[in-house]
């Protein structure tokens, strides 16, 4: 397993991000200047005046990251909303994500996934999506001060502006459409405003990647899919599709498409990855690659070990499968308990690794389509610094440990979704 050093401008950040020390002061008028420069000239952060002394590595690092705007396209956070009823707006230890530990780790737009497990809710997809929206825009209005739902860039900047989380929906999976494309216009009046055409699972219009072909890419309603969601300005997302439905779509789209949490094949030859070809395409397209930090999907080494404890547990899996037989839901997440504790003691993945693959998306399709797509809240084991949204500065003090110009930071930070955002978004 080869890893490249954790860097110590990363550790200097990480040591700042914990010690409760105050973030560089910046009113919201600031901030709100920072993001018109990022909308305008696709992430350039606010330029250090020639006349103040040279910056320390760290200091760089902290001002690239607090001026830019940061957005991350994929948490799985609604879910500990609706299942769990957790509070969003009050500070946890558990999970990745809060709206006050956001604002603590620079995080400024999130997309939160609408993500409907395909096992519980099938035949009950849809509604199960307008019941995940509905319990988030109740947390998302019980803290006013925190965090504001937004439907389009200049929404997210006004909120942004104000100090507050700029908060956008997005389907994962489209079977909570429930194969019919008139459900597309209702969820983007909800407020959604992209769709992931597949989760692992085939839908009846696209195959996933972690299923059996069963259309080869996208069918003809796929296709008058991909035609709405353009005609209606939500953005098309192909990460966890099929590399068949992933190259139908790029045939029938004429908008920009993301990757909303994906990362490169080249390092890890997963099918949820995207190859170098297939990289390329996308930026042609115009389109722009969000990296996630799940362990499992940036290195092979640490997958190959999990896959084999899966197996060492498989006796253990039965007797939960056993003990809850009624309550297959429980069942399954006790597996998933079981499974990521047992994996926290394998050799872990270091946050070097998530800059590698930004690193090999920047080489191979341009910086100007390489950003962040955290899968926050939604896996068990990732990189191993990356315990949740407050140490999201470490990966700024790597980039400029790794030579990126203030502008490509920032562009990598946020500014590239946030130029797809903009483009496609009516």
């Amino acid at each position: 397993m080869r890893f490249f050093g954790t860097g110590s401008i990363a550790f200097a950040l990480l040591s700042i991000c914990c010690s409760g020390s105050e973030q560089p002061a910046q009113t919201p008028h600031e901030k709100a200047a920072v993001v018109e420069v990022s909308a305008r000239d696709g992430g350039a952060a606010v330029a250090k005046p020639e006349s103040e002394p040279e910056e320390t590595p760290e200091e760089r690092s902290r001002r690239v990251h607090f001026d830019s705007l940061v957005m991350d396209a994929h948490c799985d956070s609604i879910m500990r909303v609706i299942d769990d009823g957790v509070d969003l707006g009050v500070r946890s230890d558990e999970g990745h994500i809060d709206f006050v530990r956001m604002k603590e780790g620079g995080l400024d737009a999130q997309v939160f996934a609408v993500w409907v497990s395909p096992d519980y809710w099938n035949g009950r997809a849809k509604k199960r999506a307008l019941d995940m929206i509905e319990a988030f825009e109740r947390n998302a209005a019980a803290h006013p001060d925190q965090v504001a739902l937004v439907r389009d860039i200049p929404a997210a900047k006004k909120a942004i502006g104000e100090g507050k989380v700029a908060a956008f929906l997005g389907i994962e999976g489209g079977h909570a459409i429930e194969d019919d494309p008139a459900n597309l216009a209702m969820f983007y009046e909800r407020g959604v405003r992209y769709m992931t055409l597949t989760w692992w699972n085939n839908t009846g219009f696209a195959d996933g990647s972690g299923d059996e072909p069963r259309w080869h890419g996208l069918n003809d309603l796929g296709r008058e899919v991909v035609r709405e969601m353009n005609r209606l300005g939500m953005i098309v997302d192909v990460s966890h599709v099929s590399r068949e439905t992933f190259w139908d779509v790029l045939e029938v789209t004429d908008s920009p498409v993301i990757a909303s949490h994906s990362n490169a094949a080249a390092l890890y030859e997963h099918h949820r990855n995207l190859t170098d070809e297939m990289l390329v395409a996308l930026a042609k397209n115009g389109g722009v690659v969000g990296v996630n930090y799940v362990a499992g999907f940036l290195d092979g080494d640490f997958a190959t070990a999990r896959e084999k404890l899966k197996k060492k547990l498989a006796p253990r899996f039965e007797a939960l499968e056993k003990k809850y037989a009624k309550n297959p839901r429980k069942a399954r997440h006790e597996r998933w308990d079981l499974i990521n504790e047992e994996s926290r003691k394998l050799e872990q993945v270091p946050l070097s690794r998530v800059v590698d693959h930004i690193d090999h998306i920047a080489r191979v399709a341009g910086v100007d389509h390489v950003g962040l797509g955290s899968d926050f809240d939604g896996f068990g084991v990732g990189a191993k610094e990356l315990s949740d949204c407050t140490r999201l500065p470490m990966i700024t003090g790597m980039l400029v440990e790794r030579g990126y110009s203030d502008e490509d930071i920032a562009k990598i930070l946020g500014g590239n979704f946030m130029r797809v955002f903009e483009r496609v978004i009516r």
